[in-house]
């Protein structure tokens, strides 16, 4: 098994060594920047980490230079990043890989824990769904299915969870 594991893992480092995951799956951001990357963390352990950044409206400072405001709001923004890890099981291909949340980090909320709680449920729900894995499924289908339900980091920038955007400023 080890022979076949290493082999689709090689084969999926080679397409995307030079890919951007964002521009190759075709993710729309929707006005937010948008990093997807992959790395392999041992020989059968991927990385996952995905990054949004949103930056604010230009605030009108009417006592300050336009210039000296852009600068200013070149420093506004939200950001979120969550790791996530794939780990392949020693029948893989014939059992799905399981994923799990290893960090998240924001600069917009003061306690992870109701984001935590979100992306573990994603996270528990989309292993759930793999109990249906077969051999055929390649690693590339399984990180975009992870893209398109952990993408709408807009829905946690517009949810204000048990804080206020301001509060945390």
């Amino acid at each position: 098994m080890t022979n076949i594991i290493l082999r689709r893992l090689n084969r999926f480092f080679e397409k995307f060594d030079t890919i951007n995951l964002v521009n190759y799956f075709e993710i729309s951001h929707g006005g937010m920047f948008l990093d997807f990357q992959v790395s392999r963390c041992s020989e059968f352990e991927l990385l996952f980490v995905g990054q949004a950044i949103r930056k604010h409206k230009l605030l009108d400072f009417v006592e300050l230079p336009i210039e000296l405001s852009r600068l200013i709001h070149s420093f506004l923004r939200d950001t979120i990043q969550v790791n996530f890890k794939m780990r392949l099981p020693n029948d893989y291909p014939f059992i799905a890989p399981i994923w799990s949340v290893s960090e998240i980090r924001n600069n917009f909320l003061q306690d992870n824990t109701e984001i935590n709680s979100y992306y573990n449920n994603i996270i528990q729900r989309h292993n759930q769904r793999n109990q249906n894995w077969t051999p055929v499924h390649e690693i590339e289908k399984d990180i975009l299915n992870i893209v398109v339900e952990i993408h709408p980091f807009g829905d946690i920038f517009q949810q204000n969870f048990s804080f206020t955007h301001d509060s945390c400023y």
